[in-house]
């Protein structure tokens, strides 16, 4: 099961790509390669509205923010508002929150909104 990749992202980032606004938001595009319509676990925890996606670009992130994806790392994102499973192929702006796994080694994110770039 894909996760967030807990090396450093030290020298990954560049002065544009840091975001002032909520210390623990990433804003991504990405792109759709499955959505499940049954729940689905996600760093331990079941979740619903689950997509598996591909990082395509990390546009921008918070200071507060551990684990920032590498472009093409796949991850299993949960949506808090999904209101259609899209196809594989579609390409999402998100704007996802990290979150600390139970076991806290570990991070995942969720999506908080986003609109279809393709």
């Amino acid at each position: 099961m894909p996760q967030a990749d807990i090396s450093s992202s030290e020298g990954n980032e560049s002065a544009s790509s840091i975001s002032h606004q909520n210390p623990t938001e990433l804003k991504l595009e990405v792109e759709v390669l499955e959505s499940f319509t049954s729940k689905k676990q996600v760093c331990d925890l079941m979740k619903s509205n689950v997509a598996l996606v591909r990082i395509n670009q990390v546009i921008e992130y918070g200071s507060g923010v551990i684990n920032v994806p590498k472009k093409g790392a796949e991850e299993f994102v949960p949506f808090l508002f999904l209101k259609t499973t899209y196809t594989s192929g579609t390409t999402l702006l998100v704007t996802c929150k990290e979150s600390l796994c139970k076991d806290a080694s570990s991070t995942y994110m969720t999506a908080m909104k986003h609109q279809v770039l393709e």
